[in-house]
């Protein structure tokens, strides 16, 4: 579905009459990118891709098969070069490329066809006596390579119109309801689905459940219950998940530390408990560690939803630390056995603290609160009698700036993953603010390029009109 990169016959045409008819610089550019990412799409079936290796982070490239996204948008706009320069009057060398190319075109698909049909008929003979998914996938590419003439007489007949007068302008008509054609026949059976797909994300009774809860609470789904609950329902009615919405593309060392808890197991770690999955939502029969989570939601006929009672808060107030130099360090660190993320954290290069108690332990008057939670800005209440650290289970990026009273305060690694930031003992009003600087960057560049562009096209239109 998504590495096939099928543009159509037509098209491919046309981008070759482009490179042949045209000898300007964008056209080059765009047939240089073609070959490139064609080259980049077949990933270690090509010596090109094993070169890039050498090139700082090219390593880390997931399914290099996608480049021929690149390839279809070089070919789509050589394609469109290619019609606009046959709707144009073609100088004598142009129309003796085309003159030459109808000439030769009409022998190449005789010959196609004189000896692909019968060497595909004969395969679905051989077919017929074996699986029957070998003789429907026969069949297929037979049907493909009957398709594949149709499509090419089409797109010759349809070249053949420029050399009637009144040809030249049906000619574009044309090209595009056969390109339609194309794709449309290609796609037509491409995730198909009889099944209503709206059905995995109506769970009402276990929503209505989930969200009369008014805390702070994430929910697990990575249960194997994705057949009945959809892994993006948390994002249509707004509940928080542990694993956000779904992508593949997840963040390396999140998923480290997932792999570290032992997702797949009985979740009976206490870093589980630390990412405040307060929620599983299971089968019925999920396996789970039942000496700490309870069935507290029956009512709908696919699911339970099981309460972890050992969830620890999104936010909380820790007064001792294991200081650690490096990443590496930090992640040794909370996988012994001793470490328990509700009454120590594990930071990167912070203060080293060795005080006790904490928020919600017996005669302690320190206090926590939410007062404001977004996605780019987190407003906490926080009162402590001694040093600590304010650790979230909120994922380490960087851009995340937090301002303790009014003042800058570093956001530290904090449990590998995860933010910490350093308090004095007293009352502080804390707001966490996302301030990317490659996100500044990056709408700098863009606005610029998109006044630059309005400045061309002005001058540009200034200078027909004059």
């Amino acid at each position: 579905r998504v590495e096939v990169g099928y543009i159509g016959v037509l098209p491919l045409i046309l981008a070759m009459l482009a490179v042949l008819l045209r000898r300007d610089r964008l056209t080059r550019f765009l047939l240089g990118l073609a070959l490139i990412s064609l080259l980049l799409a077949f990933g270690g079936f090509a010596i090109l891709h094993g070169w890039l290796y050498l090139l700082p982070g090219f390593d880390r490239v997931r399914a290099p098969a996608r480049f021929v996204y690149l390839f279809d948008f070089a070919v789509a706009i050589l394609a469109a070069l290619g019609l606009d320069a046959l709707l144009q009057p073609l100088d004598r060398r142009g129309r003796a490329i085309l003159r030459r190319l109808l000439k030769v075109a009409p022998w190449i698909w005789l010959g196609i066809a004189v000896i692909g049909l019968p060497l595909g008929y004969h395969a679905i003979l051989i077919a017929q006596g074996k699986d029957a998914a070998i003789l429907k996938r026969t069949v297929s590419a037979v049907n493909g390579l009957v398709f594949f003439l149709l499509l090419l007489a089409a797109s010759l007949a349809v070249l053949h119109l420029r050399r009637y007068r009144w040809g030249q302008r049906a000619m574009g008509v044309a090209a595009v309801m056969l390109i339609a054609l194309d794709l449309f026949s290609m796609g037509a059976n491409t995730d198909l689905e009889h099944n209503d797909p709206t059905v995995g994300f109506q769970h009402p009774e276990a929503i209505e459940f989930l969200k009369s809860d008014p805390s702070y609470y994430r929910i697990d789904t990575g249960t194997g219950v994705w057949d009945v609950w959809q892994p993006d329902a948390s994002l249509l009615y707004g509940i928080f998940d542990v694993s956000g919405i779904w992508n593949p593309l997840q963040l390396a060392d999140y998923r480290r530390y997932w792999d570290a808890v032992g997702i797949t197991g009985l979740r009976s770690s206490r870093l589980y408990d630390f990412v405040n999955a307060k929620y599983v939502i299971g089968h019925k029969d999920v396996p789970l560690d039942w000496d700490k989570f309870v069935p507290v939601f029956d009512r709908d006929p696919q699911v339970n939803v099981y309460l972890n009672t050992r969830a620890l808060p999104r936010a909380i107030l820790v007064h001792q630390t294991i200081v650690v130099p490096d990443h590496e360090s930090a992640f040794v660190a909370i996988q012994d056995h001793g470490f328990d993320p509700a009454s120590s954290v594990v930071v990167e290069g912070g203060k080293a603290l060795q005080g006790s108690g904490g928020v919600g332990e017996q005669g302690s008057s320190e206090s926590l609160d939410i007062t404001g939670y977004g996605p780019n800005v987190i407003h906490l209440a926080a009162n402590t009698l001694t040093e600590a650290y304010l650790v979230l289970s909120e994922v380490y990026y960087p851009g995340w700036k937090a301002y303790v009273d009014g003042r800058p305060q570093p956001v530290l690694r904090a449990n590998y993953a995860f933010r910490a930031i350093y308090l004095e003992p007293g009352q502080h009003e804390i707001c966490l603010v996302f301030e990317s600087l490659s996100w500044k960057v990056g709408l700098g560049i863009s606005l610029a390029t998109w006044v630059g562009l309005a400045i061309w096209a002005l001058f540009t239109w200034r200078t027909r009109l004059t």
